[in-house]
């Protein structure tokens, strides 16, 4: 795997290191890079502009960072989806990507400092459903189910649909957007984990396999 080159562009000092998360997930190396920004004196914002070059293409952007006596301005949501009691004709008719749009407007008038989160970032409802080893586990008896193992190939599977459906979030170019400008914090909800996570009884809670769809929604 070939790092990519990664510029940034912007008066104040800014410091920068690469740290590699994953060596290899699904046939890709996973980064994280690490920004140190001075914080100007006085009112005003800060634009930072980046540039990645994959080698093959370069993705470009841009994002803001408020002077020392600046007030921040910031954005909040949180549910960015529909967990499973919503039906398919009632998602055909809201309208899901106007709420982005709407964002990226009042970003683009006045830009916002900090994007909050606050949870369910994704709905990983439908896992039981999707995953033929967790729809066999939802079956069983009681006195196996919280005893069944976290096998690696149920493993593979789980962090494969975790990623799966973080790609197909991000990849909405209403989202992508909001993200490539806007520095965001999230927070953690039950459906980023799967419906209800952390409410169950606890032997069920602590079984292997709800700890290991927990450690697993947690490197994902």
């Amino acid at each position: 795997f070939n790092r990519p080159h990664i510029e940034f562009i912007c008066e104040p000092k800014l410091d920068f290191r690469w740290e590699i998360l994953y060596e290899n997930l699904f046939n890709l190396r996973v980064y994280r890079v690490e920004l140190s920004i001075e914080l100007l004196d006085g009112e005003g914002d800060d634009e930072i502009r980046w540039k990645v070059d994959w080698h093959d293409h370069i993705t470009e952007g841009r994002f803001y960072v408020a002077r020392y006596e600046q007030k921040w301005r910031g954005g909040f949501f949180s549910c960015n989806g529909f967990d499973a009691t919503v039906s398919e004709q009632a998602k055909s008719q809201l309208a899901f990507d106007n709420v982005w749009q709407h964002l990226n407007t009042v970003h683009a008038d006045n830009p916002l400092h900090l994007l909050l989160w606050g949870g369910d970032q994704t709905y990983i409802d439908f896992i039981f459903e999707d995953v033929p080893l967790l729809r066999e586990w939802v079956h069983m008896e009681w006195d196996v189910k919280w005893t069944y193992h976290f096998h690696n190939d149920l493993r593979v599977q789980v962090e494969e649909y975790h990623f799966n459906t973080y790609v197909e979030n991000w990849e909405r170019p209403e989202v992508k957007d909001a993200l490539a400008s806007i520095p965001s914090l999230m927070m953690w909800d039950d459906h980023d984990i799967f419906d209800g996570a952390g409410s169950y009884p606890s032997p069920l809670h602590e079984s292997p396999i709800m700890t290991g769809l927990l450690q697993t929604a947690q490197k994902m």
